[in-house]
């Protein structure tokens, strides 16, 4: 038996997907097919298909002549199931490269940000099913170039199309990139960028008080209360408690976000390696590092041209989301039985918001207000955003449920309309003024702590200063944060 998703045949379903795509009307969807680990937990995965007859039969198959067909066959102890037909944008094997899934999935919404689009690229899956290997890459330091993720590849093809534009369009257009990291854990949100900004500003006070004390740096800094050595884990991380806000014309953001002015991608990477550093990830029964929240990067990028002043704003958000997971499967308890009952609770949410916008019903109420998830993903479903979902499978036997209910979620997705538009920054709209304002104010501080540095002035003044600088967001890297409620919005 047979079951085809969709009443078009497949030349048709595949042009009017491109159409669509083309005219940035839905959102595109790709599968991968979940590559092989060799850990400990192989052995409760080797299995991709089933045993029939002394041969192996795939569950899982992709349509060599449409690389957007495939084909879902139930197990034989499931027969009463139907056999499936998958039509997607594009389908990855197991042993499918890291860069063509890149070049599939995300080179496009690079193209757009360059453009003044926002895009947006989110991994959904079950747990252990390769979301966060896709999206960052592996998590060991002995990674090849081969096996870099989404995030390094995007970095890589963005730095080197604003040198490409540099050299065709000259100094006339002025590019800056900010960069920030936002993660959703128990429904609460953190923003893990803020304490990158801490350990910047701490080694800027830290370098200007050695200078002023020792003539040198090195020195430990004075403690502004006495007591920050004994602040536990659980305190550094409740400061980096955040929440949702919505302005008076609709845009969701988090609130006094900090946006990590980043100029290479070295800078960037430290950035991620510190942020995902803080994700909360822990050991279950499917997998040996299972994210225990979803997170959300975000680069933005503005270009101003330095002859009108007028300017254009695009952004950049990947999104990896936690695994659903049935707790008999992952063994979880106590705390992360918790965890696992927001994830299920938070991604439910995020479905009822797919069904609402397929409804066809123009008028029917969107549940985005149920989970803060489905609040911090209100433009990039249904809004003002190229949206791509990459919907990662394990193709184990025992495993066939949850892949073939990720392929029907995918599958809705397809019908999601979307409404992109070009971001051009207002130079009147008074929150790029004030942002505006703060990049000066910090530039002016900058260049008179450089003064003052330099023909070794009182320590007072030094130590004046650098608050200052750290109050605005400056480092010695080089990188500043725009926190404010007006420049420090992350709209996805």
């Amino acid at each position: 038996r047979h079951l085809s998703e969709g009443w078009m045949n497949r030349h048709e379903a595949a042009t009017h997907r491109e159409s669509q795509v083309l005219a940035g009307s839905r959102v595109r969807v790709c599968i991968r097919l979940r590559p092989p680990r060799h850990t400990a937990h192989a052995h409760t995965e080797a299995a991709a298909g089933s045993a029939a007859g002394g041969h192996a039969v795939a569950l899982f198959s992709r349509v060599a002549a449409d690389p957007g067909v495939l084909y879902v066959r139930p197990p034989p102890e499931q027969s009463d199931k139907l056999e499936r037909e998958f039509h997607f944008d594009d389908v990855f094997n197991e042993d499918t490269a890291q860069e063509r899934i890149f070049e599939s999935v995300c080179r496009p919404l690079c193209t757009h940000v360059v453009r003044g689009f926002n895009s947006c690229c989110f991994a959904y899956g079950q747990t252990g099913s390769g979301k966060t290997y896709t999206i960052f890459g592996p998590n060991h330091k002995n990674a090849s170039a081969n096996e870099c993720g989404i995030v390094p590849r995007a970095l890589e093809f963005l730095f080197a199309e604003l040198e490409r534009r540099h050299k065709l369009i000259g100094t006339n257009v002025k590019a800056t990139m900010y960069v920030s990291m936002v993660e959703n854990y128990l429904d609460q949100i953190y923003d893990l960028g803020k304490a990158v900004q801490t350990s910047r500003e701490t080694a800027a006070t830290s370098t200007v008080l050695g200078s002023v004390r020792t003539g040198g740096v090195g020195a430990r800094p004075l403690s502004e209360t006495g007591s920050s050595g004994n602040e536990t884990a659980d305190d550094a991380r409740r400061k980096l408690r955040t929440e949702i806000r919505e302005s008076p014309d609709g845009r969701v953001f988090v609130d006094n976000l900090v946006q990590l002015e980043v100029t290479s991608i070295e800078e960037v990477m430290s950035v991620i390696s510190a942020t995902t550093a803080m994700r909360v990830t822990h050991e279950t029964l499917l997998n040996e590092a299972s994210s225990r929240s979803h997170t959300v990067f975000t680069l933005t990028l503005i270009q101003t041209n330095t002859s009108s002043g007028e300017s254009i704003s695009g952004k950049l958000h990947l999104v990896d989301l936690a695994g659903s997971e049935r707790v008999k499967k992952s063994g979880s308890s106590g705390l992360r039985l918790k965890e696992a009952t927001v994830i299920n609770r938070s991604l439910s949410a995020l479905g009822s918001v797919v069904l609402a916008l397929n409804s066809g019903n123009r008028s029917a109420h969107i549940p985005y207000r149920d989970s803060k998830l489905t609040r911090m993903l209100q433009d990039s479903l249904g809004g003002n955003s190229y949206t791509t979902l990459l919907a990662t499978v394990n193709p184990a036997v025992e495993h066939w449920d949850e892949s073939t209910n990720t392929l029907l979620f995918a599958a809705r997705c397809q019908e999601v309309a979307q409404k992109p538009q070009i971001n051009a920054a207002d130079p009147s709209n008074p929150q790029m003024a004030k942002c505006t304002q703060l990049q000066s104010e910090l530039a002016a501080l900058r260049a008179e702590l450089a003064l003052l540095h330099g023909a070794q002035a009182g320590g007072d003044m030094k130590l004046l200063l650098a608050r200052a600088v750290a109050a605005f967001g400056g480092s010695t890297g080089g990188g500043s944060a725009v926190g404010s409620s007006g420049g420090g919005e992350l709209t996805l």
